[in-house]
């Protein structure tokens, strides 16, 4: 049946990173070498975040093998990582929760669980972290059976990896988008994105993502009733996987290979297959992936006439899918019971079983979905439009800018060579100035110094000119007082004739 791809979409989210940037791929989940790995560490010798990562790492281990003991880990994982305060293990943690959830089949649970590790990542801005809750959230609202917004979320998530050149994540989301056009029965599109998924995966040699095309790829060429080119891809997909390890990627290949050989008639070959199947899923505990082998296994009893068989393996599938609400599967179980009953002539329940099958199906495809189908499309579509537009722009931006800078260089050159001129001029002009007021200082002290030499004759002149007037005052004053003096003393003349008188006086008394 067409839906039997399902378990192998549901991991496609495998390929993201979830800690510490590491790539799980479905092969982690196999008992192999890495197990024996996380074994030999001893958790206590850790640091509280590593622990928080080893932990979810043995979630991983141990998920599919005993789920109790899984959860458990889960439950140390949180506590310590709140603890701490260790919001990326947190994040990863309530992801892991999702997990857990889904395999259990309780979707609105792990709807929770992704959303809310949704909005821790959008705190954290962390652009992986986003994109892979995107993609999560996408996958159960294809579970169930709400397209537009699984759709809407697929896209919000490969915009964000392909901005990121997250290669192998781009990858995974066209393979998801392709389930979606294949689940309504548009081929041509899911073909487009499994083949873009593909080529990716192809330069990738990303061999879980090489399975997981395959299978799809052989999803399509059945439906389109190619068988052979189905088996082919089956058959590709089963051998990576099982080189690889991928335990349920065994288990989807074995029953759609089942299901080829059922609508092939040959029943022996489609019942080993599906029982192959049917034995894996029970041993890993993948209650939708046994629901899913109930179906196919009941629809190759149907085709057989063994009603009795048939209906035992719908009645389980449906039992199963009613606890977890699963819309697809139930669509798919009321078709098949609808036809049973009406092959059995049981019209009453097979009428019952049309109108289930009926509603399921309307709410599941119908115009208001196909519409919003296409206008997601077409959004995505316009947005890398305006992604191209806008890198052309910003290209045609750089050239300008780059244009713009030579053109500055070259200005900043001129305006450099300018300015240096400038300040060559200037420092001529500083040095003429300085010399010239060099110069006028030492004209203007040698004028100073020739006033001060005038000053200083000028003075001497002065104090000469002093001296001669002081001289002159002093000659003046020693011939006034000689002159004086000879006034007041007989003349030599007066003598003389004194003399004379006396001399004459005693000759004439002799």
């Amino acid at each position: 049946m067409k839906k039997a791809y399902k378990e192998k979409k549901m991991r496609s989210k495998y390929h993201v990173l979830i800690l510490g940037s590491i790539l799980i791929s479905l092969n982690v989940f196999s008992q192999n070498s890495s197990s024996t790995t996380i074994k030999q560490v001893s958790i206590e010798s850790l640091n509280d975040s590593a622990k928080v990562d080893s932990l979810n790492k043995l979630f991983l281990e141990f998920e599919f093998v005993d789920g109790k003991k899984a959860k458990a880990y889960l439950d140390q994982a949180l506590t310590l990582a709140k603890k701490i305060n260790y919001q990326k293990g947190i994040a990863a943690t309530i992801t892991f929760y999702g997990y857990y959830s889904e395999d259990k089949g309780d979707y609105l649970k792990a709807l929770e669980n992704y959303t809310n590790a949704l909005e821790i990542y959008r705190l954290m801005k962390d652009q992986q972290g986003m994109a892979n809750s995107n993609n999560y959230i996408g996958i159960i609202h294809f579970d169930l059976g709400n397209y537009p917004e699984a759709l809407k979320n697929y896209f919000l998530a490969l915009k964000i990896k392909e901005s990121l050149n997250d290669k192998n994540g781009s990858a995974d989301v066209y393979n998801n988008i392709g389930l979606i056009y294949s689940s309504q029965d548009d081929y041509k599109k899911a073909l487009e994105h499994y083949n873009k998924s593909l080529k990716i995966y192809q330069e990738q040699d990303n061999k879980s993502g090489l399975a997981l095309s395959y299978n799809n790829l052989g999803i399509i060429y059945r439906a389109d009733g190619n068988y052979q080119k189905a088996l082919n891809n089956y058959f590709s997909s089963l051998k990576i996987d099982q080189s690889i390890g991928n335990v349920r990627g065994v288990a989807s290949s074995y029953n759609n290979i089942g299901n080829v050989y059922s609508d092939l008639k040959e029943y022996k070959k489609s019942q080993e297959y599906l029982l192959k199947s049917l034995k894996v899923r029970q041993e890993i505990g993948d209650r939708v992936g046994i629901s899913g082998s109930y179906i196919n296994l009941g629809d190759m009893f149907m085709k057989q006439k063994n009603f009795h068989e048939a209906e035992k393996y719908f009645l389980s599938a449906k039992k199963m899918m009613e606890e977890s609400a699963n819309k697809e599967y139930l669509r798919e179980i009321y078709k098949a019971l609808t036809t049973l009953d009406s092959a059995k002539g049981d019209f009453k329940s097979s009428y019952k079983n049309m109108r289930m099958y009926v509603l399921y199906r309307d709410s599941l495809d119908n115009e208001e979905t196909r519409r919003k189908t296409i206008q997601s499309q077409m959004a995505y579509d316009f947005g890398k439009k305006e992604a191209v537009a806008a890198a052309a722009y910003k290209k045609e931006l750089e050239k300008q800018n780059a244009l713009a800078d030579v053109k500055s260089r070259k200005q900043s050159v001129i305006i450099t060579f300018a300015a240096c001129s400038l300040f060559i001029v200037l420092l001529f002009v500083a040095y003429v100035l300085r010399s010239l007021r060099i110069t006028r200082r030492q004209k203007s002290l040698i004028q100073e110094q020739k006033d001060l030499v005038e000053a200083q004759k000028h003075v001497v002149e002065m104090q000469k000119h002093l001296v001669e007037e002081h001289r002159q005052a002093v000659i003046d004053s020693i011939t006034y007082a000689r002159r004086i003096q000879l006034s007041q003393f007989p003349t030599e003349q007066y003598i003389s004739r004194n003399l004379m008188r006396l001399k004459n006086r005693k000759s004439k008394e002799i």
